[in-house]
């Protein structure tokens, strides 16, 4: 077994993290001052990625010497290993086929209890502001949020099952609603689940089919397809971010699934799927169809939609090559065949 660590050792008392002076930094899955070693220095230096670049180093080394399938990497995380999915792992759609991520900090704020304090040791300056930049030449805030990252990215990301606790007193519930709202209008695939519970409660005696998101993300590839689902009809209210906004415990596409995928240069089919204990139906959704392989019509391109047994519909692929569908409706747990020709 290799298990990375984001704790880096600097050989020198870090009185910066407020810590009693233990020599060793957490990099929250990223990196750090390139000036690291003084202490006089690190307010001076430039946040540099060098987690991240032994993470890929470390990924190659193992893919070279045990073979492994390049289709099924995965990423996830509890805590601060939820704070690298985010961070690393949802970054690198070319790597990753899905993830998993719990109670992680979404974007690094001063909202709430302020994530954004996390990263200051890392580079020495109370606060940090948006002109604190990265080797990448982006804003070290900015390259923290993943809020803002949905809101830009066109490519298609991996799915992300996340995980979150309303009064978790180390991770803000403040940036989470926007996050949550930001990944329905991306499309992107994902699904949530939110208790009320504190850090280290949230998520530990959740329903059985949220407690199989633990194995499930490992279903997904990155030479195959999938559904992105959004505006589920059977999804809750997660609030605007004040402590008594919102449902307490609350999902996003909780049960939703899907089966049998046919993907070829003319045709695409897909049978979509919707059940938890209690659901009502019917269930509606819109689908974003992610990753697909072979079913490529060009932008602007007129398609056939059939639903079930229903009469066709016609809906046209967007400027970006994006195909979605509004409105499907999933009558009951036998699920409806979507096609596409």
């Amino acid at each position: 077994m290799i298990r990375p660590t984001d704790r880096t050792w600097i050989n020198r008392p870090f009185i910066e993290a407020g810590d009693s002076g233990v020599p060793a930094i957490w990099t929250f899955w990223y990196g750090y001052s390139a000036r690291i070693y003084d202490g006089g220095k690190v307010s001076y230096g430039t946040p540099t990625n060098y987690t991240e670049r032994r993470l890929s180093w470390i990924l190659e080394w193992v893919s070279q010497h045990y073979g492994t399938n390049r289709n099924r990497w995965y990423c996830s995380g509890s805590s601060m290993g939820g704070c690298g999915t985010m961070s690393f792992g949802w970054r690198h759609p070319e790597l990753f086929a899905a993830l998993y991520a719990h109670v992680p900090i979404v974007s690094y704020t001063y909202l709430g209890s302020a994530s954004a304090k996390r990263l200051e040791p890392l580079i020495g300056l109370k606060p940090l502001t948006q002109a604190v930049r990265t080797n990448e030449g982006v804003s070290l805030l900015e390259r923290m949020d993943s809020t803002k990252y949905v809101q830009k990215t066109t490519t298609d990301l991996p799915f992300l099952y996340i995980v979150n606790g309303r009064k978790d007193g180390s991770i803000p519930w403040q940036n989470n609603p926007p996050f949550y709202r930001a990944l329905e209008k991306s499309g992107q695939g994902h699904a949530i689940f939110w208790d009320d519970e504190g850090h280290g409660a949230s998520g530990k005696n959740p329903p059985p089919d949220i407690a199989d998101w633990t194995k499930r993300f490992r279903r997904f590839r990155l030479d195959e397809s999938f559904p992105a689902f959004s505006r589920t009809s059977t999804n809750r209210n997660p609030g605007q971010g004040e402590p008594a906004d919102g449902d307490s415990v609350g999902w996003m596409n909780r049960g939703l699934d899907w089966r049998d995928i046919e993907d070829t240069p003319n045709r695409y089919a897909i049978t979509l799927l919707a059940h938890f204990d209690g659901m009502t139906y019917p269930v509606t959704t819109d689908v974003a169809l992610r990753r697909v392989q072979r079913f490529k019509p060009e932008a602007g391109a007129t398609l056939r939609v059939t639903l079930g047994g229903g009469p066709p519909r016609t809906i046209t692929v967007a400027e970006n090559g994006r195909i979605a569908i509004a409105g499907v409706a999933i009558p009951g747990p036998d699920g409806v065949r979507v096609t596409l020709e």
